[in-house]
């Protein structure tokens, strides 16, 4: 496995693809991820979705990917594939693949943190516990998906065509929107959207929604000179000062100072650590 501690700040929107048949790979963010970072696998959907917290790049699955401006630090982690893995990784996994890319588990994102720790400031033996922690990884991460498949933990979630009708809604909207606007949207009742988007999404609509909003937000910041109070009443937000406390709650910097070091960073990549076992 080779582990890096990455922290870069893109100043231009990039795309990409990734196939391997013989490396798996992992991605934690460990900020906030830059507005536009989406993906999508073609054999099991060609529409590009939000990318998580966390998501997981199977070997022999290929991957369309697009990132925007904006700083980024994250873990990237690869693994080599083994031949095993096929019956774990293989065709089987088509179906649970738009979940690879918001892996949600308590598990995975302990295991994570604890490599990301230990790339940080390597320990005794430090080689010797990731390669434990990357197959543990790698186990948890199939088990994860194997119960996804038989529906265990995921039964009656939204279509494909639903969940980009909200997001467009929430992305492109001039204004601020409810649930109730986007069941009538979806043409169903508020409780099965609440039910069917958690079911296929494993976040809330009410933290979707605002996450999407503090990457509207980060954006018109960014890339405008408008004043935060007419971006505040752009983005639904009462006064400028409860968008401001929003904004600072869900990124630790106030709109004002966010548009300041966002202005002032470059493009660069900074190595922050790196194992190769």
């Amino acid at each position: 496995m080779t582990a890096m501690m990455l922290d870069y700040d893109r100043d231009f929107p990039v795309s990409g693809n990734w196939f391997s048949e013989k490396m798996h790979f992992f991605d934690m963010s460990l900020s906030q991820r830059p507005p536009g970072a989406k993906g999508y696998f073609d054999e099991a959907f060609n529409d590009y979705r939000s990318l998580g917290r966390i998501f997981f790049l199977p070997a022999g699955h290929r991957y369309h990917g697009q990132g925007g401006q904006g700083r980024q630090q994250s873990l990237s982690l690869f693994l080599r594939a083994d031949i095993g893995d096929e019956d774990d990784f293989g065709a089987v996994l088509a179906p649970v693949l738009p979940n690879c890319l918001r892996l949600e588990s308590d598990g995975i994102r302990m295991l994570l943190n604890r490599i990301a720790h230990e790339v940080a400031e390597p320990g005794l033996a430090a080689k010797l516990l990731l390669e434990g922690l990357s197959l543990t990884l790698l186990a948890e991460t199939a088990r994860l998906l194997h119960n996804l498949r038989s529906g265990n933990l995921r039964k009656g979630g939204l279509s494909p065509q639903r969940l980009k009708v909200i997001e467009e809604r929430i992305r492109d909207g001039d204004r601020s929107t409810s649930i109730a606007e986007l069941a009538q949207l979806c043409h169903l009742s508020r409780r099965q959207l609440i039910r069917a988007f958690r079911a296929e999404t494993g976040e809330t609509i009410g933290a979707f929604v605002q996450r999407v909003t503090m990457e509207r937000a980060k954006s018109a910041l960014q890339d405008s000179d408008k004043p935060i109070g007419t971006i505040a009443t752009e983005l639904g937000f009462s006064s400028a000062a409860a968008f401001s406390t929003a904004f600072h709650r869900s990124s630790g910097q106030y709109p004002r100072d966010y548009r300041t070091t966002g202005r002032a960073g470059g493009g660069e990549v900074e190595w922050r650590g790196e194992i190769v076992i």
